[in-house]
């Protein structure tokens, strides 16, 4: 299954069943969408302070997890560790599903048909 960026009303609706949740869900799913672009990671160097604890909270709630991977840099061999983070796009979808079931058995296959 391809990737498919999640639209903003989808964050919203996400965050919207986080239990209190502080902020306009709408603003901080623009802060999310901004970061993750159309990917489903982030790297974690590209976070400001504030925002990777809102990350630490979104990990909490299954919203996001947190991946790291070690590398060796050839010039010297030494480790380089990279910290990512990845939209759980698992149960994102699996939420919309019990939100919105028919919405979602509508539209599910609608791009795979035009291709």
């Amino acid at each position: 299954m391809k990737y498919r960026p999640l639209s903003l009303q989808e964050l919203v609706t996400i965050l919207s069943e986080i239990p209190d949740f502080r902020g306009s869900l709408e603003e901080v799913a623009k802060m999310i969408l901004d970061y993750f672009g159309f990917e489903n990671f982030v790297l974690d160097n590209f976070l400001e302070k504030e925002d990777r604890k809102l990350f630490y909270r979104l990990e909490e709630e299954g919203v996001l997890k947190a991946y790291a991977e070690e590398s060796y840099l050839p010039v010297n061999g030494a480790q380089w560790r990279s910290h990512f983070w990845i939209l759980d796009l698992d149960l994102i979808r699996e939420r919309r599903r019990r939100t919105s079931p028919v919405e979602e058995e509508v539209y599910e296959g609608v791009f795979e048909e035009i291709e």
